[in-house]
């Protein structure tokens, strides 16, 4: 379990770390190659994929109500797999705001508070970034 403690901390880390860069460095080199390029996310999603594969006691049934969703989430591994999904896409999700905003040429500074809201409460940033960029557009 402890191990898994690590592990965590590890991946909220590289979390914070890619978000900051996005926030702080979008047109980096660094941040296109790294954060940008889905390349954290993709490290994201072997993470994901080994935490589902050596779990046991998985079912889809658990995926049907959520009594089912809460037992798998019992299991500290579907947990941290659950962490991982929600680490991945947020992530994603501000990757593709940086780059849309980009695209619409909206400045940057102007996106980074539906940036900070997607890192800390996922479809809202994604929602506030729809509003700033349609205000923007007027």
């Amino acid at each position: 379990m402890e191990n898994l403690e690590a592990w965590f901390k590890a991946a909220s880390t590289l979390a914070m770390v890619s978000w900051v860069a996005l926030a702080a460095f979008p047109k980096s080199k660094a941040t296109r190659c790294v954060v940008r390029s889905g390349a954290v996310a993709a490290v994201f999603g072997l993470a994901y994929a080994f935490l589902f594969l050596t779990a046991e006691g998985f079912q889809f049934s658990d995926f049907q109500t959520l009594a089912g969703v809460q037992h798998l989430f019992q299991n500290p591994k579907f947990l941290f797999a659950g962490w991982i999904h929600y680490l991945a896409f947020d992530l994603l999700v501000g990757v593709w705001i940086t780059g849309d905003a980009e695209k619409h040429n909206l400045k940057h500074w102007f996106v980074l508070p539906s940036l900070f809201l997607t890192f800390l409460f996922g479809p809202l940033g994604f929602l506030s970034y729809l509003m700033v960029r349609k205000v923007a557009a007027k």
